[in-house]
């Protein structure tokens, strides 16, 4: 994982339009596996279609998200930094074996 990368499980999603293209998601975090930010609530954006790969969280579930820091353009030129994720960054349904594989990853490389 590079350092720009994000692991946290999340729950409590709220979604709204946001980014042409995107749709954003705001999470209320519960843990955090790799991530040097505090925040209590995380924005992570996903292409609005599934022919762009992207994920189409639900409400009432909890997940692990996998996602990039990345820049946002907007039409009237302002700039948003956000977390973007795809269905082809890991991001799914939380499980208690994939955070227990997370936590063995992270024990190896530190």
């Amino acid at each position: 994982m590079s350092d720009t990368t994000w692991a946290i499980l999340g729950s409590n999603v709220t979604d709204e339009p946001f980014v042409i293209d995107y749709i954003k998601y705001t999470f209320t975090v519960t843990k955090r596996y790799k991530d040097v930010g505090k925040e209590k609530t995380i924005d992570v954006y996903s292409p609005a279609g599934l022919s762009s790969c992207g994920y189409q969280f639900k409400k009432g579930h909890t997940y692990m998200i996998y996602g990039d820091s990345v820049i946002f353009s907007q039409p009237n030129g302002e700039k948003i930094l956000g977390t973007r994720t795809t269905t082809c960054d890991r991001t799914d349904m939380f499980s208690k074996e994939e955070g227990k594989n997370i936590c063995e990853l992270l024990r190896r490389i530190r």
